[in-house]
Formats: structure tokens, C-alpha cells, sequence
């Protein structure tokens, strides 16, 4: 096989024929940066997927100077961080929800273990919705 070749064009079908199992990787690439993918292989059961980029510790545009440095997804390009940090009063009120079902959940699974007994039954299916998604 010549190295200096591009590699062959092929249909999906062609492509994985010989797949017994398969991942998939989708990504995007925003702001046309010049993007490479490395695909390693050899690690147990490893599918997470890391993105490194050419930027200043504190901020600032990519700087094709700079080395590749680990960063979270939330980076763009032009250096700002995507999501920031919750305000302290969204977090404490975020707690104060997840205290409420804390606090009934030994409640809500007595009523459930009665009500399973009254029914003669060993399993139930419990659907929940998180708040804002029903």
C-alpha cells in the first residue's frame, strides 16, 4: 500500500462489512478552525474524547503559537468559555429542589412497598420527568 495515496473512497455498506461493533464520533467545527482527529486506540473500553487547542491560559482568541493545551469543551475560539459557572443563587436554589426529593424519597418508597404488597406484585415501573421537561 503507497503511503503517499489517498486512502480509497468507500460507501458505507463497503465501509463496514467487516464491523462487528462500530463507534461513531460526531463533532463539529465551529469557526472553520483547522481541526485534526486523532483516533488512539488500546484503551479498556475508553470512549471519552478530549479537545485540545492552541490557546492562552486565561482567555484570548487561538494562537497558533501556543502548544496544545487540554481543554473543556466549553472554549471557543475566540477564547470565551461557553458556559460559565452557575450563580451562587441558582445553585442554592437547585439544592433546595434536590433537598425536597431527598427528604421524601424514604416516604415515596414505603407507599410504593404498600402499595405492591396490597397488589401482590415484586416490580412496579417508576417513570420521573425532570422539572421544565414534561
Amino acid at each position: 500500500e503507497d503511503p503517499t495515496k489517498p486512502l480509497a473512497f468507500l460507501s458505507a455498506k463497503t465501509a463496514t462489512e467487516n464491523c462487528d461493533t462500530m463507534n461513531v464520533v460526531l463533532m463539529n467545527n465551529p469557526g472553520n478552525t483547522r481541526q485534526c482527529v486523532a483516533l488512539i486506540g488500546g484503551q479498556y473500553q475508553s470512549y471519552h474524547v478530549q479537545r485540545w487547542m492552541r490557546r492562552p491560559d486565561n482567555g484570548g482568541k487561538l494562537d497558533p503559537k501556543m502548544p496544545l493545551k487540554l481543554t473543556s469543551r466549553a472554549w471557543t475560539a475566540a477564547g470565551r468559555q461557553e458556559f460559565p459557572p452557575p450563580k451562587q443563587r441558582h445553585v442554592k436554589q437547585h439544592q433546595e429542589k434536590l433537598l425536597t426529593y431527598l427528604t421524601e424519597a424514604d416516604n415515596i418508597k414505603s407507599r410504593l412497598t404498600q402499595l405492591l404488597e396490597k397488589m401482590n406484585v415484586k416490580t412496579v415501573v417508576v417513570l420521573t420527568c425532570n422539572h421544565g421537561q414534561s
